[in-house]
């Protein structure tokens, strides 16, 4: 391969890995943004039991946090496509030994200046022993590490959630995401029959005998 392909090659590479880094954090940020906003809002329920249009005002704070997130991060890493001199010149100033001559010399190739210019052939040319090992590590991928390993968390807490209470899993997200559902949270209160304590047996009063009530 030779040094002109070598150079595109690698830039290119670290342009695809920079654009997926960048991709896969910002949609890990606005998916635990909108699970947080749905799990936060239906803890908020279930403790208030709070009515339908108050929920369906927190949707609608949701959405608009969502869409907010999207432009912020998601939008602008779906937009990142910089040119292979941009890529160049971040790369210079990470290593000083190719500071001056790595972007010019991708200029050269871009503007296909090797085929026409000795001296451009002889810029790249140079390259060729200091990009051999390639450009080293250029991307820190712990940010996405870090917010990749809180989707994960945010899953298995949901895998859980699911398996241990289905139905009020079901219903949180329901009275969250449709607020006028119908879905309704199980009674914290119900009425149990104590007749059988105080009748005798077999349970059942007499005619004409006067019956006690007390509220």
């Amino acid at each position: 391969m030779s040094s002109v392909a070598v150079v595109i090659e690698q830039l290119g590479r670290l342009r695809r890995n920079t654009r997926r880094l960048l991709v896969l954090r910002a949609a890990g940020l606005v998916l635990l943004g909108i699970a947080g906003g749905v799990l936060g809002i239906g803890l908020l329920d279930f403790g208030l039991r709070l009515p339908s249009a108050v929920r369906l005002l927190m949707l609608g704070g949701l959405l608009i946090a969502a869409t907010g997130l999207v432009r912020r991060h998601l939008l602008p890493a779906l937009r990142f496509r910089p040119s292979l001199v941009d890529i160049a010149l971040r790369v210079e100033s990470r290593r000083p030994d190719l500071r001056g001559r790595l972007a010019s010399a991708v200029d050269f190739i871009e503007r296909g200046e090797v085929d026409r210019s000795p001296l451009a052939r002889l810029a790249v040319a140079r390259l060729e022993p200091l990009t051999a090992g390639g450009f080293g590590r250029r991307i820190d991928p712990r940010p996405t590490n870090r917010t990749l390993t809180g989707v994960a968390g945010l899953l298995a807490v949901a895998v859980l959630a699911a398996v241990a209470a289905p139905g009020l899993l079901g219903t949180g997200v329901a009275r969250v995401l449709l607020p006028f559902s119908g879905a309704a949270w199980p009674a914290r209160t119900a009425v149990a029959s104590l007749m059988p304590d105080v009748l005798p047996a077999p349970g059942v009063h007499p005619r004409g005998e006067l019956l006690a009530v007390r509220a």
